[in-house]
């Protein structure tokens, strides 16, 4: 899987690609991104689905303490990344 460098992060995630609207999917604790395939299954032929894991989990480390606050400035940060300027939040 591919892995964005963000925050001091190496943040893992899954991208589906396609020019549709974007969706970005974040999973609920002591889950990881995996929580989300079978909507991304079912929303990947109409929509970009971006899932991830979070700090400390599934396939992201963690390198020190961090808040729900750094979830969203990650969440953010790797849509900079993957160049989306708009997504639909879908989570937890």
């Amino acid at each position: 899987m591919p892995v964005a460098k963000v925050n001091g992060q190496s943040i893992n995630y899954t991208d589906s690609g396609g020019d549709g609207p974007a969706l970005i999917f974040s999973h609920g604790f002591f889950l990881d991104l995996t929580m989300f395939d079978a909507q991304v299954a079912s929303l990947s032929a109409s929509c970009r689905c971006i899932a991830w894991d979070e700090r400390g989990f599934g396939e992201t480390p963690v390198t020190g303490p961090f808040s729900y606050w750094d979830s969203a400035d990650d969440a953010v940060a790797l849509l900079d990344h993957l160049g989306i300027g708009d997504a639909v939040f879908v989570g937890m």
